[in-house]
């Protein structure tokens, strides 16, 4: 079966005005810049100089086949509510779900959480792969 792809909406009937200079846009395709003399350009990014910038530190995050705290399908928000940045990783490999926050992306913590009395776990069993989004509604 051949790919199609699906009718966007705001494609199909763009308002006659858009307002793209209210907060910073992501340009993610050529919808607000087709008519303008912008051109798309694609820049390797660079990793921090301290990265990784969470770091294995916990004794639940190391078992026996590794020491990680990765963000693997998790997510890193940036909660303006709260002024944080917020984190939720795989602790060691094939681990639980922890939580970490940063004030400025770069130095983490690791809150005392009641999941599992002590630790950051949100979930203290393996999974695979898990979304967590910042819904403040």
């Amino acid at each position: 079966m051949p790919y199609v792809p699906i009718d966007v909406p705001y494609l199909a009937a763009p308002p006659a005005v858009i307002p793209s200079h209210v907060g910073r846009q992501l340009f993610v395709d050529d919808f607000l810049i087709a008519e303008t003399n912008l051109q798309r350009v694609h820049h390797q990014a660079d990793y921090h100089p301290a990265s990784p910038v969470i770091v294995p530190d916990k004794p639940w995050e190391k078992n026996d086949e590794a020491a990680s705290t990765m963000v693997y399908s998790d997510g890193v928000w940036c909660d303006s509510r709260d002024q944080l940045f917020k984190a939720w990783h795989v602790a060691a490999y094939w681990g639980g779900l922890a939580y970490a926050t940063s004030k400025d992306g770069l130095q983490w913590e690791k809150p005392a959480l009641d999941v599992k009395p002590g630790t950051n776990l949100v979930l203290d069993q393996p999974r695979g792969t898990t979304t967590v989004w910042l819904d403040h509604e």
